[in-house]
């Protein structure tokens, strides 16, 4: 990304699509036009429903709630010009996308509340991602800083995205949570 980004502005390319957190950089040529768009990109957070410790819905909703998304979007995706908060894995412009769901906005202290309902403490869970995306790596590194502010372990793990998305649909993965999405 580097090496295109370099060669963009060194007006050996003539057009690139680049993250959030690089448009500042190129906004400063004078020699480059930059456009935002909506790719139509849908982020979301898969709890694997058959790992035992995600058994107790205390435990998952939990984790939601331990989740500050706003700082998320804003860490990884610069400014909220760039994601939106969101609640289902549809995009808004979706036929079947609906607001009434449940939302679980940004509450420490009820994250702890539930976890402690749950009867659960030293509670370590393991969060596959794609080691190729950018804003994944940073919303994993997220991820795992808010839920240990509230007793939850995340151990990060990596992994090429095929791979990553194959564990999903195993049942007997070892993983307890997943970043996903689609274009």
């Amino acid at each position: 990304a580097n090496t295109a980004k370099l060669s963009l502005q060194k007006g050996e390319i003539n057009a690139l699509s680049v993250q959030s957190s690089d448009l500042s950089d190129l906004e400063k040529n004078n020699s480059l036009t930059t456009y935002k768009y909506d790719e139509g990109r849908v982020g979301y957070l898969v709890l694997n429903s058959n790992s035992k410790k995600l058994k107790d819905a205390n435990v998952r909703q939990a984790i939601l709630y331990g989740i500050n998304r706003k700082y998320l979007i804003n860490a990884a995706f610069v400014s909220e010009e760039f994601a939106a908060e969101a609640y289902t894995f549809l995009p808004n412009e979706n036929p079947f996308h609906t607001d009434n769901v449940e939302k679980y906005d940004f509450n420490q202290n009820k994250s702890k509340e539930l976890l402690e309902k749950a009867g659960v403490s030293g509670l370590t869970l393991k969060l596959g991602y794609s080691s190729n995306d950018v804003p994944s790596q940073k919303e994993a590194a997220i991820i795992q800083q808010n839920l240990k502010a509230v007793g939850i372990n995340v151990e990060l793990a990596a992994g090429e995205s095929t791979a990553i998305s194959q564990q999903m649909k195993n049942k007997d993965t070892d993983y307890d949570m997943f970043l996903g999405g689609y274009i």
